[in-house]
């Protein structure tokens, strides 16, 4: 873990008058990888900081690259999804099917790696079951099977699964969701007394250091940011409640029609937007490589890549893009919009920082301003997912 945390107790001082109480103090620890190499000379003194929090797909040999990639020092944990006969996803049953054996075959492949390893049960509706007794149990045995095969992590989307989950555990850690929209201090207080470890913040805070700030002085657990989120307007969606409802389900639908379903949202309301602003393409909730220092110091502890849907190749690229803190291919590579967002990423730099003080509503027409003078003089958007210069 990034950080060790404890309550202090604060005595009365009887001679200033003050009184006492209970005050949580932060004490953080960094996690160190491997040395890092520089040419042929091993330069001991500068650790690398494990804070990636990377998907796997499922398939144990594609784990087994990442993991054997020398940007595998940056990552802190693996998250792959649970077996579908214990609950859904929120990704295609076909494409991600994993069952307790390879769980178990990734647990050791991760330990031996020097990385921790979540699985996760991330959706947000599970059609009432979560008040079936018997649904209850199955959950319970799934908790203390993934504990036998030294899982580290499980990260739920459901209160009711994640209060079972803390009363019934011994070694395994409780992760939050983006699902539960964690974008207030006091919101981040209650799932901290549902016995959880680690809270994923909402999308919407990637655009808000003071934020942050304030969520991670009010709990005394890691936070957790996701980072390449291609999620418009700053993740301010009107469509987020549907649209994770619609994937607590996905999987459900898709067996039933025997093939894989296209996402609705992402097709009809989330790329016609990016296509006819080129401003969708930078007001998202996508924090670039080059920037996440800036949510580190405002209490991050790890950060979150979506590659649970992308090819191995475009995994390593993401983790040693954001390892490293710089990435110097075209924007859209960051999030798998390469092809029509294909500017430099330098372009950007440098523009969060000037804006990350003004409100998200002020941000947006700095964009706007960006947008018209600084990137469509170089660059235009076509309407096919490509770009003409």
């Amino acid at each position: 873990m990034a950080g060790i945390y404890k309550l202090v107790l604060i005595q009365q001082d009887g001679n200033s008058g003050k009184t006492g109480g209970l005050r949580h103090r932060r004490h953080r620890k960094t996690i160190a990888g491997p040395p890092l190499v520089t040419g042929d000379k091993e330069e001991s003194s500068q650790m690398t900081k494990r804070t990636l929090c990377v998907g796997l797909s499922g398939r144990v040999e594609e784990a087994r690259k990442i993991a054997g990639h020398d940007s595998s020092r940056y990552i802190h944990e693996f998250f792959v999804g649970a077996p579908p006969e214990i609950g859904n996803t929120g990704r295609f049953i076909g494409t991600y099917p994993t069952t307790m054996d390879t769980i178990a075959e990734m647990a050791a492949l991760s330990h031996a790696s020097g990385i921790e390893l979540n699985v996760i049960l991330n959706v947000p509706c599970l059609s009432q079951k979560e008040f079936d007794s018997a649904y209850l149990q199955k959950f319970t045995n799934f908790v203390k099977r993934l504990e036998e095969v030294s899982v580290d992590w499980i990260t739920l989307a459901h209160p009711v699964l994640m209060k079972k989950a803390a009363g019934v555990r011994s070694t395994i850690k409780i992760n939050t969701s983006t699902y539960n929209h964690i974008d207030h201090p006091l919101t981040a207080r209650e799932f901290e007394k549902l016995g959880v470890d680690r809270l994923n913040l909402r999308q919407n805070t990637n655009r808000n250091l003071a934020l942050i700030e304030r969520i991670a002085r009010y709990v005394s657990i890691p936070l957790e940011l996701y980072v390449n989120s291609r999620c418009v307007n700053g993740g301010f969606c009107p469509n987020a409640i549907a649209h994770a409802n619609f994937k607590s389900h996905q999987q459900a639908l898709e067996k039933a029609a025997a093939n894989q379903m296209r996402d609705p949202y992402l097709a009809g309301f989330c790329k016609p937007r990016r296509k006819r602003d080129a401003t969708e393409l930078l007001f998202t909730s996508t924090v670039r490589p080059e920037d996440v220092h800036l949510f580190e110091s405002a209490g991050v502890n790890y950060f979150k890549l979506a590659t649970r849907t992308v090819p191995v190749e475009e995994t390593i690229r993401y983790v040693t893009a954001y390892g490293e803190r710089r990435f110097d291919g075209n924007y859209g590579e960051l999030f798998s919009m390469d092809g029509y967002a294909d500017f430099p990423n330098s372009i950007l730099d440098g523009l969060f920082e000037r804006v990350k003080h003004l409100h998200e509503e002020d941000q947006l027409a700095e964009y706007h301003r960006f947008v018209e003078q600084t990137l469509l003089p170089v660059w235009r958007p076509d309407n096919t997912g490509g770009a003409m210069r």
